[in-house]
């Protein structure tokens, strides 16, 4: 399948996708699971802090801190959604190693 592009390479070349791995494909591993559960907790911490500092310290909680204690349970399903997305679901595969099971999967999610 020849790659799509607006312009065509600039060295002439006829560019393609490399041959699909079915068997052993390249995957991302547990690098983008681990960056967005750690950063999630981190989140979590400063959001933890600023809600007990707005309402038990200063007794002073705006409407922004409503905002974001609605915002909190919509960042945790996009979370689990994009870790289950990366390790279940096709999302640490290339596009050209997707098998027919994993192209339905991610168009799923």
């Amino acid at each position: 399948l020849p790659l799509p592009a607006l312009f065509p390479p600039a060295d002439g070349g006829n560019h393609t996708w490399p041959a699909p791995n079915f068997t052993n494909p390249e995957t991302r591993g547990w690098a983008a699971p681990i960056c967005l559960i750690v950063l999630f907790a981190i989140t979590l911490l400063i959001f933890g802090a600023r809600i007990w500092s707005r309402f038990f310290i200063t007794r002073t909680p705006g409407v922004d801190d409503w905002l974001i204690i609605a915002s909190m349970p919509i960042l945790l399903g996009l979370t689990i959604a994009t870790v289950l997305g990366l390790r279940i679901y096709g999302f640490q595969l290339h596009i050209y190693d997707q098998t027919p099971k994993t192209n339905i999967t991610v168009r799923q999610i």
